[in-house]
């Protein structure tokens, strides 16, 4: 087979280097897209229709931010994952206190759910990722101090650790999580040695 562009984007996705990963997530036919932009390295979440593509909520409706990723779930709720330095000036120079954060489309705006810092002054999350497993919960896992992972549960109405977090004592980036349909969580990770 061969690969064939969905539409003809009017946007850019930029990576410049510094980790500005876009995600991607269906909902029956639906396609969405998370992306940071060259401009303040703002966020933006956009839905592929089979024909268009559609802006959600505002264009980089927030700045500073690398590493999106994105969970659709059965009922249509739209959730995006993403590391942010909310005192960083991007264009200014580099951020360096990422906090992993999780932001859920209400309709009408972005609004901010959480935000976890990496738990040490001058130290940025990684490897922020968001997931749902079989009972639609999402999963949040980054690695925080020192490089190490943790995974936390959303029940719908409390943020929780899924496991001792962090569950390595040791470096542990990068850090990548699946869940299989049974709910096992599997982790793959950097340990440095």
């Amino acid at each position: 087979g061969a690969w064939v562009a969905q539409g003809s984007p009017s946007f850019t996705i930029w990576d410049g280097g510094a980790g500005r990963i876009p995600g991607m997530a269906f909902n029956g036919s639906d396609l969405y897209l998370s992306h940071i932009s060259d401009t303040d390295d703002g966020l933006s979440v956009r839905k592929w229709d089979g024909s268009n593509w559609t802006l959600v909520g505002s264009e980089n409706f927030v700045s500073a931010a690398q590493r999106s990723s994105l969970v659709v779930t059965s009922g249509g709720g739209v959730y995006v994952g993403y590391e942010r330095d909310p005192n960083c000036e991007p264009m200014m120079g580099p951020c360096m206190e990422y906090k992993s954060k999780v932001s859920r489309w209400d309709g009408t705006n972005w609004v901010e759910m959480i935000s976890f810092d990496a738990g040490g002054v001058g130290f940025s999350t990684e490897s922020t990722l968001l997931r749902k497993d079989a009972n639609e919960n999402l999963l949040l896992g980054y690695t925080g101090f020192g490089f190490k992972p943790s995974v936390m549960q959303f029940n719908g109405t409390t943020w929780t650790a899924v496991l001792t977090s962090p569950y390595q004592t040791v470096g542990a980036s990068p850090h990548v999580f699946a869940v299989h349909s049974d709910n096992t969580l599997y982790t793959v990770f950097g340990d440095g040695s």
